[in-house]
This record gives structure tokens, C-alpha cells and sequence, in this order.
């Protein structure tokens, strides 16, 4: 699978007048639909922006719908697949010289710089071996260098274990079975297999380093990670608002490849794009832990929480006390989750009318509430001047839990909504 698969089945709007890459972060602004541009001033690139602009535009991509998007990632989540190793790669067919010869840009007037914001890094584990794929945010420092915010995640963990460099491939500019992946923490799993279990993944050796990246990527850029570290930001984060400027790690590129006529994939920070990569990949890893303790219709990170910190699960009870270990469990599957709210089967996660009604009816604070502390997302500015954990850059946060759910021992139909005479 490609990106240019993609756009040949799901017709984005073409533009083809001449424009200048710094007007673009303005366009998509306004319209955050599906666009290709095909001429950019200055530079033998298009650019596209909207691929994973909307939920039914990904679940039409993978063969399904909105309600069972949730089901199908969960489901390659739990049964990856082992990926094609390739010779012959269409991300390897022309060279650049460095940085210059793509058109990155400053998305807001405040960014410390030229951003990589759709970058999908793959590190290896020195020890397991084992492979990672995570989106990281990289802010151009000079031809041949980047400064990369590293969260705490895979990445961070295997550089860890590096006493020197720890080489890295990126790549640019792809479809969303192979983006949506690289969004999701999945553990000790291989998230190229993840790749592979949504739709059949090439991959191919990188020209310095023994990493594997996917054929048919637009752009590879190859490098190490060093210990230098250099002011990274500001950024705008899904939060809509600027993260704080840290001293992160410098990125030095030892080489940078793309195909014939690439695409350059330009996301906007805080766009609609950027929320659903980073809030519902997250969705399957709630359902997964959550049903270990009882079914679940339906699971919402939502946009109102920045897409990161809160979401909604709907659950079928079995026990009375499914509402309150959902919570728990939820909070497992997301670790920077912050409010959780659980309802029944009978509520649309997605319908945040519903979500409340099932609050205002069906939840008693004394009993139904779940709270506790731990470490808080860096996103989250109202973690400002607290206390940090311990060994890392996260800052304390209380989160909190409310199960929605109808009491186990109750009559039921008591909290349902009456029907008029035919209504469904």
C-alpha cells in the first residue's frame, strides 16, 4: 500500500496553481479536509495534507465504518503480522542533497522553526532487537540537523540504553494503515507487524543503518540521535496552546531519499488530523484492557480533552462492579488519560449528550467516582507547578473516573428513555 493508492481511490481536492509553502499552514487551517498540491514554489514536491483528517475517510481506507474502526485496529493490535522484506524500494529512487530540498515550514508564527510534524520515526531495541515505529515532532536546526522531542515512550527507552548514538530512520508520507500504527503504543509488539495486519506491509533495508522502513514511503531520512541536547519549540501541541521549550536531543542525517516526484505530508498542529492521530489509536489499547473485564460497544477519546486526556467507554456490566475495574482498566490502556467517563451499552460514546444525560441520571459521586495520582501529560498546562515523578518530566496530576453506568441492582428500565409509539 501507498499514499499514492490512497489519493487515487479517495479523490482529494486538487490544487494546481503555483503556491508558496508558506501559505499552506493557513489553507489547511480553513479547510482541514483531503488536499493535494502539486505545484510548490521553489521545489520539485507536492504536498498533501487531510489523510487521516477524518474518521470515516480511515475506516472507508481500511474496509469498514466508523463504529467498527475501533474493532478492526484493535484486531491487528492483537494478531500482527509478519511484514515482506523488499530489495528493489520506490522510497530509495532519487537522492537529496540535505534538509533544504524539502519544503518544511513554520505552522504558527511562534514555532522555534521549520517543523517535521508527520515524521514517523523507527528505532530498534538494542537489546530485543525488537522494532518501534512512533510519530515524533522535529524542528530544523540546520541543513543536516533536527532537534526531536522524545515523550516518554519506545524511543526514548532504547536511546536509553545507548551509551553513544543510536541511529534512526524516518519516513514521510503514507496511507493510514501504516500511519495509524505508528501512533500507537502497543508494548513489546512490533508495530510494522501492526502495519502488516491492517494491509500487507513491504519493507526494505535502510542504505546506512540495519533498520527496516516501508517501501513505498514518499521520503526515508536516516541518521543518529546523538547526546547532544539543544532548545526544542516552542510547538503548538493538541492542547491548540504551546508546549514548553526543553532541551532535547539533536538529530544528525546521514542521508535523505525519496521517490520520483514525492509528497511531502504536511500536518497541521492542533488540526483535526493531529487529534485523531494521536487520540484514537489509543481507543484499541483502552478496549483491549478494558475487555478483560466485560464487553465494550464503543470507545471515545474526545476531541473536548484535546483528543489525549479524556475519553468515554461504553460497556455491557456484567458484574456490579464492571463499572468501577473498566475505569481502572481504562486508565492501564492510556497511561496519559486523565478524566474517564464509563456508560452502558445503550449510550453512543460519540454522543456527548447522551454521555451527560447518563451522568445526570445514572451517577452518584459517593459511590461511582474513581480518583487517584500520577504522572500528568506534558500537554496538559494546569500540571504547571506541580511536583514531578521521579525520574522523569512528567508532573503529578489527579485523575479522576466516573462510572455512568446504571446501579447493578437496580430496575433497569427506571433509567431508560421512554419511546414514543413506533420510534426505534
Amino acid at each position: 500500500m501507498s499514499l499514492r493508492l490512497f489519493l487515487e481511490k479517495q479523490k482529494p481536492k486538487i490544487v494546481e496553481k503555483e503556491i508558496d509553502k508558506n501559505e499552506i499552514p493557513l489553507i489547511i487551517k480553513k479547510d482541514q479536509s483531503l488536499i493535494l498540491f502539486n505545484k510548490i514554489k521553489g521545489y520539485d514536491y507536492r504536498i498533501v495534507s487531510g489523510v487521516c483528517g477524518t474518521r470515516d475517510t480511515i475506516a472507508s481506507w481500511f474496509g469498514t465504518n466508523r463504529e467498527k474502526l475501533l474493532f478492526k485496529i484493535s484486531d491487528a493490535i492483537q494478531n500482527p503480522k509478519e511484514y515482506n522484506i523488499v530489495k528493489e524500494a520506490p522510497c530509495f529512487e532519487e537522492k537529496s542533497k540535505n534538509l533544504d530540498d524539502i519544503p518544511l515550514m513554520k505552522y504558527y508564527e511562534k514555532d522555534g522553526g521549520d517543523y517535521i510534524s508527520s515524521g514517523v520515526v523507527i528505532s530498534r531495541d538494542s537489546d530485543s532487537k525488537r522494532f518501534n515505529a512512533s510519530f515524533h515532532r522535529m524542528m530544523k536546526i540546520s541543513k543536516n540537523k533536527m532537534v526531536v522531542r522524545l515523550c516518554e515512550r519506545d524511543t526514548l527507552n532504547f536511546f536509553r540504553k545507548y551509551s553513544d548514538e543510536m541511529p534512526i530512520s524516518i519516513f514521510i508520507g503514507h496511507d493510514p494503515s501504516v500511519l495509524i500504527p505508528g501512533a500507537i503504543s502497543a508494548g513489546d509488539i512490533d508495530e510494522l507487524k501492526i502495519m502488516s495486519a491492517l494491509r500487507p506491509l513491504k519493507v526494505t533495508e535502510c542504505k546506512t543503518n540495519d533498520l527496516l522502513v516501508p517501501a513505498e514511503a514518499e521520503i526515508i531520512i536516516e541518521g543518529r540521535v546523538t547526546k547532544e541536547n539543544l532548545n526544542e519549540g516552542p510547538f503548538i501541541d493538541i492542547s491548540g496552546t504551546y508546549d514548553v521549550i526543553r532541551k532535547q536531543p539533536v538529530i544528525e542525517i546521514d542521508g535523505i531519499w525519496h521517490r520520483k516526484k514525492p509528497i511531502y505530508h504536511a500536518l497541521l498542529p492542533g488540526g483535526n488530523e493531529h487529534l485523531l492521530l494521536m487520540g484514537m489509536p489509543r481507543e484499541p489499547t483502552i478496549h483491549n484492557e478494558v475487555s478483560k473485564i466485560c464487553p465494550v460497544r464503543g470507545v471515545n477519546i474526545s476531541t473536548g480533552g484535546c483528543s489525549w486526556l479524556h475519553c468515554v467507554v461504553s460497556i455491557k456490566k456484567q458484574k456490579s462492579d464492571d463499572g468501577m475495574k473498566a475505569i481502572e482498566a481504562a486508565f492501564k490502556g492510556h497511561h496519559s488519560l486523565k478524566h474517564c467517563v464509563v456508560v452502558d451499552e445503550d449510550i453512543d460514546p460519540f454522543n456527548m449528550e447522551e454521555v451527560e444525560w447518563a451522568i445526570a441520571t445514572r451517577f452518584q459521586a459517593k459511590k461511582q467516582i474513581f480518583t487517584d495520582q500520577r504522572g500528568g501529560s506534558s500537554i496538559d498546562p494546569s500540571t504547571a507547578g506541580q511536583d514531578t515523578l521521579p525520574g522523569t518530566d512528567r508532573r503529578l496530576t489527579s485523575i479522576v473516573g466516573i462510572d455512568a453506568t446504571i446501579p447493578f441492582e437496580m430496575n433497569k428500565d427506571k433509567f431508560k428513555k421512554a419511546k414514543v409509539s413506533g420510534e426505534k
